[in-house]
């Protein structure tokens, strides 16, 4: 319950996503890190922190083998629900088509959908000392050529409860307001939540859509 609350309070804090163009994580993978920041190798961070930033490099640098490391395979019936759901929410190439995702080579195989590369560099704004001080932070906006929407992404970390939300997020418009002739705007997220586990590391546990 207190996950709901605290996205919720997320929710009414950022807008969100959804999108049509295909991207691929390819590129990703021979592009240098450059979002450390320096204080960082010598101030001492909580291990949720740490982890996040393993996550971060996983994703960044496309490394399979890192990333696949926050889940279990197999994944259960609602973690692979959900995560079909955000492949469906970003409405790439294979929206329409029946997709399984269970097996740590579903995963592979979908992960570019599963996090388009936009979203990604997303995070890369990122400070570790500012997510630690407000234990949330939401990137920059950006738009997409010929969509009339708002794309940006957002993480978050819940004390109580050790688990971590990854979002991505669209405010989408459509339409005018027959009042003052202003485009109506719509909001949707799909939203990572991560555990922290015995070990004290980060592990998928389940894919909450909103809007």
């Amino acid at each position: 319950m207190r996950i709901i609350v605290h996205l919720i309070c997320i929710y009414c804090l950022i807008f969100c996503f959804g999108c049509k163009t295909k991207f691929s994580n390819k590129e990703l993978s021979t592009q240098k890190l450059t979002f450390e920041e320096t204080k960082d190798s010598i101030q001492t961070f909580p291990n949720w922190i740490l982890e996040f930033k393993r996550l971060r490099a996983a994703l960044y640098q496309n490394n399979m083998d890192s990333l696949c490391t926050f889940f279990d395979f197999p994944l259960t019936k609602e973690q692979s629900e959900g995560l079909v759901a955000a492949v469906n929410f970003r409405a790439t190439s294979t929206s329409g088509e029946t997709i399984q995702i269970h097996t740590k080579q579903d995963f592979i195989e979908y992960s570019w959908q599963i996090f388009p590369t936009d979203y990604v560099k997303g995070l890369l704004p990122i400070k570790s000392d500012s997510l630690l001080k407000d234990e949330f932070f939401a990137s920059p906006k950006w738009k997409l050529p010929k969509e009339n929407a708002e794309y940006f992404t957002s993480v978050s970390y819940d004390k109580s409860e050790e688990s971590f939300s990854l979002s991505f997020n669209v405010n989408y418009f459509t339409g005018e307001n027959g009042e003052n002739s202003e485009l109506e705007m719509y909001e949707s997220a799909a939203v990572f939540i991560f555990k922290m586990d015995k070990n004290h590391k980060l592990k998928f546990d389940q894919m909450i859509m909103a809007g």
